[in-house]
């Protein structure tokens, strides 16, 4: 069900259908690189149909870590993933239009309850 959990390791949780990946601490370039690289090689598994990142600790993060979400989105979607961002800060979400994700479509929510239900729904 864990994946890498220890310190300085972002879980990623495998849930059914889910995979969710909460980001607690900002991670380095390195860490987040190696992220996206895990998470890659689960969607294409094909056993994950719906992607969440939850963000709701992180106050801010910097453009690499929005180009790794923005690859991350891109990717699910070209496997067929709906994927989301839970918790978006205020600072965050200036941070993610001001680079862009939001060309993506990447739905964002609230809460993980949320998100759970309305990507289902559109499966």
């Amino acid at each position: 069900m864990y994946d890498d959990f220890e310190e300085g390791i972002i879980p990623i949780i495998r849930l059914r259908k889910v995979l969710l990946v909460p980001i607690q601490v900002p991670p380095s370039d390195s860490q987040a690189q190696h992220l996206l690289e895990r998470i890659l090689k689960d969607l294409r598994r094909g056993t994950h149909r719906i992607l969440i990142i939850d963000v709701s600790s992180l106050d801010m993060i910097d453009s690499y870590l929005t180009r790794i979400f923005y690859d991350i989105a891109q990717a699910a979607k070209s496997l067929g993933v709906v994927s989301g961002l839970v918790g978006i800060q205020p600072a965050v979400a200036i941070t993610l239009v001001q680079m862009g994700i939001g060309k993506l479509n990447v739905q964002t929510f609230l809460n993980l309850d949320d998100a759970i239900e309305c990507l289902e729904e559109r499966l």
